[in-house]
């Protein structure tokens, strides 16, 4: 009598654990990215979850932690490598020190509009970039576009390079990018963009070289009021996987994350103009006055973005001409 008892307590023990169980992931892998959700970073990644889901049959879950919940930007890399977290996509000049030629992107004034600066991320230099992860603990997945690094401020219009001087900027990490604050007599200042509103509120910055597709979802407006539309950068990410974890994974787990991958970025690259145009959009409708610049008045920037050039490698020179064809 007992062991009846006992064996249908362990009966419905099983029964009740498999139901538990049922749909449940056979493999979860950790996305770690510092923005919002609701930033074209943050969609797109959710776009990628919902691509693993059904193309894995609910087999593969990618569990995502955005706003740096896991680890800071600047860690991710490392932390990718060291196979502590699985999935990232950080901002492409982090990948500058595995190779430098990431740094293209962020040579100023480099691209004459948005639209070749995003046929230049969809041909064969981003796939090149993406590649060339490989062998460096990561393996690369895609090129996320997010929009161009335009100048803001407070309360200044920006219109030449001068209106810069003395101002302190926050920029994001690239040497070609201070150099070119430098030589506005600006002062480009680091800091990690969770302290950016706080900094522009207090007067602790006077403005941001970022990415309009950033500001709007944070509600930078609220802080910011002028912007001036010169192509400082282009801004995007890096999507790469943890080769630690990559070599775990079965040939049918590899081929369902690149499919689904491949799908998100192709969502992303349709929508990207768009999502620009809006965030431009949005801005404005929240009171930031949007300048855009003439051919000449563009002349002055581009003269000490070229001076920038000089500075540069040979191999980045090189490169440089490429994209501008010359």
């Amino acid at each position: 009598m007992i062991r009846s008892i006992i064996a249908a307590c362990l009966s419905c023990f099983v029964i009740a654990n498999g139901a538990a169980n049922v749909g449940a992931a056979d493999l979860t892998l950790k996305f770690s990215h510092e923005v919002p959700d609701t930033a074209i970073k943050g969609r797109t990644a959710i776009k990628f979850a919902e691509a693993v889901k059904k193309n894995s049959g609910g087999s593969i879950e990618i569990a995502i932690y955005p706003g740096g919940q896991l680890v800071a930007p600047k860690e991710e890399i490392r932390a990718a490598v060291r196979g502590q977290i699985d999935i990232i996509a950080p901002l492409i000049n982090y990948y500058s020190s595995i190779n430098p030629d990431w740094d293209i992107f962020y040579e100023p004034l480099l691209f004459d509009s948005v639209e070749t600066a995003v046929q230049a991320i969809e041909g064969k230099l981003g796939d090149r970039l993406v590649d060339s992860l490989s062998n460096s603990g990561l393996v690369g997945l895609g090129f996320y576009v997010d929009g161009p690094f335009y100048v803001f401020t407070t309360d200044t219009k920006i219109v030449k390079p001068a209106d810069l001087a003395g101002k302190k900027i926050r920029i994001p990490p690239s040497a070609p990018l201070e150099s070119m604050l430098n030589k506005m007599g600006a002062h480009p200042i680091g800091m990690p963009a969770s302290e950016v509103y706080l900094a522009l509120q207090q007067g602790v910055i006077d403005g941001v070289v970022t990415t309009p597709t950033y500001a709007a979802p944070v509600k930078w407006s609220e802080v910011l009021h002028n912007m001036t539309t010169v192509i400082m950068a282009m801004g995007g990410y890096g999507a790469a996987i943890s080769d630690v974890r990559w070599k775990k994974m079965s040939d049918e787990q590899k081929n369902i994350i690149k499919t689904s991958m491949d799908e998100a970025v192709a969502w992303n690259h349709q929508v990207a103009l768009e999502n620009i145009s809006n965030s431009v959009a949005t801005l404005a409708s929240e009171g930031v006055e949007v300048t855009n610049l003439s051919a000449d008045e563009l002349k002055p920037w581009q003269d000490l973005a070229a001076q920038v050039y000089e500075k540069q490698s040979p191999e980045m020179q090189a490169l440089i001409a490429k994209v501008k064809g010359d």
